[in-house]
């Protein structure tokens, strides 16, 4: 059986592993910044132009801290993920996943009651406490209108032109905003006034300098506010980015209501045959026949923690097929990861597991050989002190008899 580093779990096709290899993202790109003597290196260079596509790749992670979780998993799948400074990065992070996207992956390890992960164009996944992802897509979406309606075309073009941004470790983000705003010849005001703090090393990553400046701010309460001279650093209101739209209620079904009623900052006032609908992007998008895509995955109960079926791929076993290996690993996290892998779905209720003195994340360590998927489950279950039943495609975790 092959080892693979700290715990491993093998079965017909399937690989896990926790040795990434360190794949080259880009081409050449010429440094065109200086290395500042008070603060670390900062490059703005050409985009990259990979011409490689993101990758879906394989993980396993066991109370791995979230910033190494996070460059090996940039490295390994071609995403960029930026990890939001307010978050610990100490945090620990475990799930076991194969040929799954980096946002799949991401999103179920690091999803929490106040983290989530937001999909931002240009492949970017921007990792934050959940009320500025709540926001994020919408802040980028209206500071673009205004950008427009306030600036020259040249001026827009600058903002919002790609680039190629990094920077060396213990470096200032203000002085990243001084170099961003230097490589587009303009002037954001109100610098002077930036908090102080220290950055560790960012690879470079293709980004426009609008987003690259407003990412930074976000994580500092801060925002631009865009006028006919220029742009300039103000506190951010979230209730001043909220767009407003009118809809004919008519075409709005009670469902799509009152979903996008339960998010955060969301109004809506009925006149007549109109509904007027004050909230964030997501908020439209459902009305409109989409999903809150901006955020990990829709508010709802925590109480029971489901792993959606088919979002990477379903990997069911065959009719008499079986599988054999050793697990080791914290219980429910990787019961969560091999639910995904074999397109199940989990229903386990972590505040009745731990009332009843149940770790859900307590270490087990099991052998299976020939054993089927059920037996596996059983297994892993009964190491922990619960139980485990398989029902069609819903596997139920709750404590033992």
């Amino acid at each position: 059986m092959r080892s693979i580093q700290r715990f491993a779990f093998l079965a017909p096709g399937f690989f896990l592993g926790s040795s990434f290899a360190l794949i080259f993202m880009g081409g050449e790109w010429t440094d065109i910044a200086v290395h500042g003597a008070e603060t670390g290196g900062i490059s703005i260079s050409r985009p990259k132009n990979d011409p490689n596509q993101t990758r879906e790749t394989s993980v396993l992670w066991d109370e791995t801290p979230v910033r190494k979780a996070v460059a090996d998993l940039e490295q390994q799948s071609g995403w960029t993920i930026w990890l939001d400074r307010r978050i610990d990065p100490a945090f620990p992070i475990s799930g076991a996943f194969q040929d799954a996207p980096a946002d799949l992956i991401l999103q179920e390890t690091f999803f929490s009651d106040d983290r989530r992960v937001s999909r931002l164009p240009d492949d970017l996944l921007f990792a934050a406490p959940k009320s500025t992802v709540f926001l994020i897509r919408t802040l980028l979406t209206v500071k673009r209108q205004e950008l427009r309606e306030a600036l020259s075309a040249a001026d827009q073009k600058k903002w919002l032109t790609v680039r190629s941004v990094a920077w060396e470790h213990l470096t200032e983000p203000k002085a990243i905003l001084e170099k961003i705003a230097d490589s587009m010849k303009l002037e954001i005001r109100d610098l002077s006034k930036f908090p102080h703090d220290l950055w560790p090393e960012r690879a470079p990553m293709d980004i426009s300098g609008l987003d690259a400046v407003l990412l930074i701010l976000v994580q500092f309460d801060l925002t631009l506010e865009f006028t006919s001279s220029g742009a300039q650093i103000v506190p951010l209101d979230p209730k001043s980015i909220l767009i407003s739209r009118t809809y004919s209620a008519s075409d709005i079904s009670e469902d799509q209501l009152a979903e996008v009623q339960k998010l955060p900052g969301t109004r809506t006032v009925r006149k007549g045959s109109k509904l007027l609908v004050r909230g964030t992007l997501e908020a439209h998008e459902a009305l409109a026949g989409g999903s809150a895509s901006g955020t990990s995955r829709k508010s709802g109960t925590a109480k029971q923690s489901r792993t959606p079926q088919n979002t990477a791929r379903s990997y069911g076993l065959k009719p008499g097929e079986t599988v054999s290996g050793t697990v080791k690993g914290p219980f429910l996290p990787y019961i969560k990861a091999l639910c995904s892998q074999y397109g199940l779905t989990l229903s386990a209720d972590e505040s009745e597991l731990r009332s009843a003195g149940i770790d859900p994340s307590k270490h087990v360590e099991v052998t299976a050989d020939k054993a089927t998927l059920e037996e596996l489950f059983s297994m892993m279950a009964e190491e922990a002190g619960c139980d485990a039943e398989l029902n069609g495609p819903t596997l139920t975790i709750r404590p033992a008899k």
